[in-house]
């Protein structure tokens, strides 16, 4: 097997895997705020740690959930003026695009896991759940480690296309 086949196998492995974490994400946060809302209109007590744990869990899913929406096409684009130019330019402009915003990424992975650090060495605690808000905060260098990664892959293909053209 070349490269190119065990460069899908990974890319399909781990967007397997970050959808059914996505997936298991949005379940529980189902669960829990149907939990909420059960305790409040029922039994009139309102929990604290639900909205904290669903507000934790939907920024993690967000997050990891990137990538793949990355590869799909699901991020917001502007291409009415790229449509018009040649499809071997189309691909250079799509490499160029795909350097920059991993420019920008790598950026804030690097803040991220600074201010993971800080948080952790910090030792501040989320009030509610009063669990570390640094395991909060790694969502930001995960998700964008694995945004990383797909653009990666993207950027693999582009220039396997532009060989190939």
């Amino acid at each position: 097997m070349g490269a190119d086949g065990l460069v899908q196998r990974l890319e399909e492995r781990v967007e397997t895997v970050i959808r059914w974490v996505v997936v298991a994400l949005l379940a529980v946060i189902c669960v829990n705020v149907f939990v909420q809302v059960v305790l409040r209109y029922i039994f009139l007590y309102s929990s604290r740690w639900t909205l904290e744990m669903s507000r934790y869990m939907m920024i993690w899913a967000a997050l990891l959930a990137a990538g793949p929406a990355l590869k799909r096409g699901f991020l917001v684009g502007i291409d009415m003026m790229v449509e018009r130019l040649t499809p071997r330019t189309r691909i250079w402009i799509a490499c160029l695009v795909r350097v920059v915003v991993g420019v920008l990424a790598g950026t804030i992975l690097v803040q991220g896991i600074k201010l993971v650090q800080s948080q952790l060495e910090m030792e501040q605690m989320s009030p509610a759940l009063e669990m570390p808000i640094g395991y909060i905060s790694m969502a930001l260098p995960v998700g964008l480690g694995v945004f990383l990664f797909f653009l990666a892959v993207m950027f693999y293909n582009d220039l396997r296309r532009l060989r190939g053209a």
